[in-house]
């Protein structure tokens, strides 16, 4: 089963949380994935975590290339593009249009 690098990073910031009180099983009400409180109770009964104890989203997830010719979309590249856009179009407007903007 392959997962991905944020499954895996969640994870891990969830077995090194220190529980105060009590778990409250955030990890496994929002992402479906094992909280600090059953990984807990997973090792000190010896066992391993596998996939089972993982939601099945985890499992459905896709691991491949993009079809030929797909290429993915920069959001950051996109946005900063429209806000590099909007900053010139101000400072065109002149001095006034900048105070106004800021």
């Amino acid at each position: 089963m392959e997962v991905s690098l944020w499954e895996i990073e969640l994870l891990m910031k969830e077995r090194a949380r220190e529980i105060v009180q009590r778990c409250g099983c955030r990890l496994l009400e929002t992402h479906g994935l094992p909280c600090k409180c059953k990984m807990d109770a997973l090792s000190d009964a010896g066992m391993e975590l596998h996939p089972y104890h993982l939601h099945r989203f985890w499992s459905s997830l896709v691991y491949e290339s993009p079809p030929d010719g797909a290429k993915w979309e920069d959001h950051d590249a996109t946005d900063r593009g429209i806000f590099t856009a909007m900053v010139e179009d101000v400072y065109r407007q002149g001095p006034a249009a900048v105070r106004k903007a800021s």
